[in-house]
C-alpha cells in the first residue's frame, strides 16, 4: 500500500511541472522562427502540421484496427500527446503579435487568457484549444526570456 502511494505521489508530482517546463523550453527556442518583420517560418508550421497529421493518422487507425474503438476518423480532436503539437502550431502562428507587445503585456494577457478559457464549456477538445490556452503562459515567458535574464 506503501508503495503504491509512493507511486501515485512521484507521478503526480512529475505531472505537475513536466509540461509546464517543456513550453516554458520550446519557447525559449521560439525566438528564431520569427523574422524582424513579424513573419513566421512557415516552414516549421509546415513541418508541425505534418508531423500532427502523420501521426494523429496512424493513431486512428491503431485505434480503430486494433484496439476496435468506434472513434469517429477525424483531426480535429488530437489524441493521446498531439495537444502538443497543435499548441505549438498556435504558438508560432501568435508569435508575431506577441513580438510586438512588451513582456509585461504579453504574459498578463496570456494568463488572463488562460484564465478566462476555464469559463469557456464549448473549448473542451477541438484541437486542443483550452491546453494551448491554459500552457500559453508558460511559453511565453520562455520565450520573452533571454539568456542575459539566465545569467
Amino acid at each position: 500500500m506503501f508503495k503504491l502511494l509512493i507511486n501515485i505521489f512521484i507521478y503526480k508530482f512529475i505531472y505537475t511541472f513536466h509540461m509546464p517546463a517543456f513550453l516554458f523550453v520550446s519557447g525559449f527556442w521560439a525566438k528564431g522562427y520569427c523574422n524582424d518583420k513579424g513573419i513566421v517560418k512557415p516552414i516549421k508550421v509546415a513541418y508541425l502540421i505534418g508531423y500532427y497529421v502523420i501521426f494523429q493518422t496512424l493513431f486512428l487507425i491503431i485505434d480503430k484496427v486494433f484496439l476496435n474503438h468506434n472513434k469517429p476518423f477525424g483531426y480535429f480532436d488530437a489524441m493521446i500527446g498531439l495537444w502538443y503539437l497543435c499548441a505549438m502550431i498556435f504558438y508560432y502562428l501568435i508569435v508575431p503579435i506577441f513580438k510586438k507587445l512588451h513582456p509585461a503585456i504579453g504574459i498578463t494577457v496570456t494568463v488572463i487568457l488562460s484564465l478566462l478559457i476555464g469559463c469557456e464549456q464549448e473549448a473542451g477538445s477541438f484541437l486542443s484549444i483550452s491546453r494551448c490556452f491554459v500552457f500559453a503562459p508558460y511559453f511565453f515567458v520562455g520565450y520573452y526570456l533571454t539568456t542575459d535574464s539566465i545569467d
